[in-house]
């Protein structure tokens, strides 16, 4: 919050307040020392003050300085931006994976078929989850996951990670997802 509020100030501090004083002064400047008038009179000297003015220690370091901390402010704005949209694509990927673990749930309740056909119409949707999972830096389920003989796994896997997701706790999530793959390797090793 400070930091939104920093950049607006130095923003409008660099855009809206320096740069017109800036511009009127240096336009009262020539107007004084008669710049329209005879210009070649009065170049050499103004020339021979930004000169000495811009020698000056504190000159270089002082608009160094304002520039560096406007750019970093708006840099951690656009870090903060596109974090807060990957934390966003996160969190809607747990309340997926939550979807997707109840309906796994209803499914077994019902036992109209036997695993994993009682899935078998949701296999896009498993697919899209997972691709985005991996998309997101998490391990996510392979084929075998419907070859552990019952749901237990793939659902506790996306209950788990669904919640995790959705109350933003991203690290955790990817360590107990590579917990899960560990599971995973153990009731159907990989081929």
């Amino acid at each position: 919050m400070i930091s939104k509020f920093l950049r607006a100030i130095f923003s409008v501090v660099l855009v809206f307040v320096l740069i017109p004083v800036i511009g009127q002064v240096a336009i009262n400047v020539a107007d004084h020392l008669g710049l329209y008038h005879n210009p070649a009179a009065v170049l050499i000297p103004l020339k021979a003050w930004l000169d000495v003015l811009t020698e000056q220690s504190w000159f270089w370091a002082t608009l160094i300085g304002i520039f560096a901390l406007t750019c970093g402010l708006w840099a951690d704005w656009i870090v903060r931006t596109l974090d807060s949209t990957r934390n966003d694509k996160l969190a809607s990927l747990g309340w997926t994976f939550e979807k997707l673990a109840h309906e796994v749930r209803q499914r077994q309740q019902n036992l109209h078929h036997p695993w994993p056909q009682n899935v078998a119409t949701m296999r896009s949707d498993f697919i899209s989850a997972f691709l985005t999972a991996k998309n997101c830096g998490l391990w996510s389920p392979d084929d075998r996951a419907f070859r552990t003989g019952d749901a237990a796994f793939l659902h506790s896997y996306l209950h788990l990670i669904g919640r995790l997701l959705r109350d933003s706790h991203f690290k955790e999530a990817k360590r107990q997802s590579q917990i899960a793959a560990n599971e995973l390797d153990k009731l159907v090793p990989p081929n």
